[in-house]
């Protein structure tokens, strides 16, 4: 019997992952559940369209949470691909196999938001993003895969989002045959705890205060900073010189130098 599939998402990841379900003959895409909130496309895949275009191009069912919560619609397995709403216990109740939440840093460590930044602010060796059972307390679920990589000296916060996209998208065909047949292993968070892993949650606030550079910090400290809030999407590091923020970016080296 094919597994009755639901896709929450919005970038080039959730459309790869929505691509490779619908060519499956064990799964039913009963649809996909886009995010009303405004999303910035930082993935590393530019040839590949976000999911609201892909699911228009293929005639793809559009649903929203209330139609998962209110309509008879029978549903196994969901997959929420670095979607940016919290689901409650109700809905996720409603799927028999449970979902499936792609996180972009590596759990117990790097719960929450900003998962990249924090990274390299804790200094942390290993990056990446987890596959794991989405449960009503954020990011607290089973682990199911660990995408792990490690962390270079010349990383940055973008850097770190665009390959924990790719090592998620590897994890997930890693195990996706093992998901749909009901034979993948997960373990508890604590296991991991409790052999030595820090938790760490960081919420939306967990960044406040971090981007300011003392002038009297040491060249590491500078640099992992200016490293940690080199992305897009947040407001760069910066010192202060006679009340006046500059702000910073890492510059490579050219060949020649």
């Amino acid at each position: 019997m094919k597994k009755k599939v639901v896709v929450f998402g919005d970038l080039p990841i959730a459309t790869k992952i929505t691509k490779d379900l619908i060519s499956r003959n064990d799964v039913n895409l009963v649809g996909v559940v886009l995010s009303s909130k405004k999303f910035n496309n930082n993935d590393p895949w530019k040839n590949t369209p976000c999911l609201f275009e892909f699911a228009k191009l293929n005639k793809i069912k559009i649903l929203n949470i209330n139609d998962l919560l209110t309509k008879k619609i029978k549903v196994d397995l969901g997959f929420t691909i670095r979607f940016n709403k919290i689901l409650s216990s109700k809905l996720i109740d409603k799927f028999s196999d449970g979902i499936i939440n792609f996180h972009g840093g590596l759990l117990p460590e790097c719960a929450g938001l900003y998962s990249s930044c924090h990274s390299i602010l804790l200094n942390h060796k290993k990056g990446g993003g987890t596959l794991h059972y989405l449960k009503s307390n954020i990011d607290g679920g089973n682990i199911i895969k660990r995408a792990e990589f490690d962390i270079s000296d010349d990383d940055t916060s973008i850097s770190l989002f665009k390959r924990t996209e790719i090592y998620l998208l590897q994890a997930y065909y890693q195990v996706i045959n093992s998901i749909i047949n009901g034979t993948n292993a997960s373990i508890p968070q604590q296991e991991l705890i409790s052999k030595g892993i820090k938790s760490n949650y960081f919420d939306k606030n967990s960044l406040i205060g971090k981007r300011k550079i003392e002038l009297n910090s040491s060249q590491d400290d500078i640099l992992r900073v200016v490293r940690a809030f080199d992305h897009p999407d947040h407001e760069k590091a910066y010192i202060v010189i006679n009340g006046t923020k500059v702000y910073l970016s890492t510059i490579k080296k050219s060949k020649d130098e």
